[in-house]
């Protein structure tokens, strides 16, 4: 079965909600900048999550994740969501409480009414804003009603631990710094190594002599040649749309492909490449009892799965495509 609190927590970072099919759904609840009523306090951004049992109609969102995690087909990874959501209702009826790491508690009280407690202390959904700092601001000129303040603003307090380290980790490497100056000026360049004798005469000390150092000559024909290598190596980009390639076989020479549909057979993907009448920028791979359309390929996984995710025309086009790898 698959680990359905791991996708949970993974949507949550980056949506506002994720619907548990027949079951329910988490809401998160965005929360700009503020300053405190007492004026005292400047807050950062913050995400709160709820949840709410009414909301059961499935999104597919959980369904699409399962999907990209796991390379199966979308009716087989709903399926597997479903059976995931079941056991965790089981959990609940039988042990009264299940326990979601960094997202929180679910609790079915005995009238059958659902309750949550969300994780306060290390929660997942404000992940991005916990090393934001909350400021202490004071006003340090007195102004009249009709005018700005001026703050004073005090960086002392951190609410989290990464915050902490990273200035600590400011002040060491400020502290290796100094540490190697002071070596650094306190090594003597050139040493008498004469044996010491007593003498009114102050002591010599010998410059050294600056070191000449030969450059070999350049010709201007070698210089030619050099930029003519240089400038006729053009780097092979790691992500090559279908309509780009040059090979007639991309299956050999390409490890990663982004894959817009996915079929049973032979003819529904040749059917759906010709009602989308782009037989020019579309392929199929077999693989794994599978006919998988792509529009692009890689070289590199995680080069190929960036651009899946942030170019904007194929985003825009194919938002639910997917990295699948040989």
């Amino acid at each position: 079965m698959i680990a359905l609190n791991e996708h949970i927590k993974y949507l949550l970072r980056h949506h506002d909600c994720v619907v548990l099919p027949s079951f329910g759904a988490f809401i998160v609840r965005y929360e700009a900048a503020t300053v405190k009523a007492s004026g005292t306090q400047f807050l950062p951004p913050n995400r709160s999550l709820g949840f709410n049992a009414a909301i059961v109609d499935d999104d597919g969102l959980l369904a699409w994740s399962v999907c990209r995690r796991e390379g199966i087909p979308y009716r087989e990874a709903s399926a597997e969501v479903a059976a995931a959501v079941d056991s965790m209702s089981s959990l609940l009826d039988i042990c009264g409480q299940v326990d979601i790491d960094r997202v929180g508690r679910l609790i079915r009280h005995s009238d059958s009414t659902l309750e949550f407690l969300p994780d306060e202390l290390h929660p997942i959904v404000n992940a991005a804003f916990n090393p934001l700092p909350v400021l202490n601001v004071s006003p340090i000129v007195e102004v009249a009603d009709d005018e700005p303040a001026i703050l004073e603003v005090d960086f002392s307090e951190r609410r989290s631990l990464g915050s902490r380290l990273w200035r600590a980790t400011r002040y060491a490497a400020s502290v290796a710094v100094l540490v190697g100056l002071g070596i650094a000026f306190s090594t003597p360049i050139t040493l008498e190594r004469m044996p010491a004798q007593a003498s009114l005469a102050l002591p010599t000390v010998t410059k050294p002599k600056p070191a000449t150092v030969e450059t070999p000559a350049v010709t201007a024909d070698m210089s030619e040649k050099s930029e003519l290598s240089e400038s006729s190596v053009e780097k092979e980009p790691a992500v090559v749309m279908v309509k780009d390639l040059d090979s007639a076989n991309p299956e050999e020479n390409y490890d990663c492909f982004v894959v817009i549909a996915s079929f049973a057979s032979q003819a529904d993907a040749d059917r759906y490449i010709r009602e989308a009448k782009s037989a020019d920028s579309m392929r199929v791979i077999k693989a794994d009892g599978r006919y998988r359309v792509y529009i692009a390929v890689g070289t590199d996984y995680d080069a190929t799965f960036d651009f899946k995710s942030t170019d904007a025309a194929l985003v825009a086009e194919h938002p639910t495509a997917w990295v699948y790898r040989k």
